[in-house]
């Protein structure tokens, strides 16, 4: 019933390369230092897979070997995007300069974008509770890159916030990026 009751009330609001100008910094100071080098990153709330998918297919862009996680505490949304099912209105104004290096990765149907199996399949997708589960429950070793903890924060209060801070802080490489939200 609870698993019924977070699918229910998370947002799940998001689309491919949102927040353009994050991207843009990633492309121009982050990325080129992790070239011939490995890279990080963890999106620790990624919703139906926008997020993650297009960090991948910008990383790829530059020629950076990029491993990548990406957790949400919803079912639903994790299955919609192991399933890679999307329609146009994942492909906003904002970021649209970066549509295109997303092409290779998908078909154009009449429904949408269906992305290959084999892309989608790089990213390793995951349940994880921010709160409930335990660091020593996510699937890596060592501390990463880069976190993205995107429009997160509207569900917590501050105590929760700062628990949440603290604990993001143990699994971020020191040195490493944390993004937030524009709201945040």
């Amino acid at each position: 019933d609870f698993d019924a009751v977070i699918n229910l009330v998370t947002v799940n609001e998001t689309y491919f390369f949102r927040e353009e100008k994050q991207f843009d910094f990633l492309k121009k100071e982050v990325f080129p230092k992790f070239i011939g080098k490995n890279l990080t990153i963890w999106t620790c709330c990624c919703s139906t897979g926008e997020e993650p998918l297009s960090l991948l297919a910008l990383a790829r862009s530059m020629n950076v070997n990029l491993t990548i996680y990406a957790s949400d505490i919803d079912d639903d949304a994790l299955a919609f995007f192991r399933a890679g099912r999307y329609s146009d209105f994942s492909l906003r104004s904002d970021g649209k300069k970066y549509h295109k290096i997303l092409e290779p990765y998908y078909t154009k149907t009449e429904c949408g974008l269906l992305f290959h199996k084999d892309f989608i399949n790089r990213i390793h997708a995951f349940k994880f509770n921010l709160i409930q589960s335990e660091l020593s429950a996510l699937p890596f070793f060592e501390n990463v890159d880069i976190i993205f903890m995107r429009n997160v924060f509207i569900y917590f209060d501050k105590e929760t916030k700062q628990e949440l801070i603290r604990k993001i802080y143990d699994v971020l490489h020191p040195g490493g990026y944390l993004f937030v939200g524009k709201t945040e």
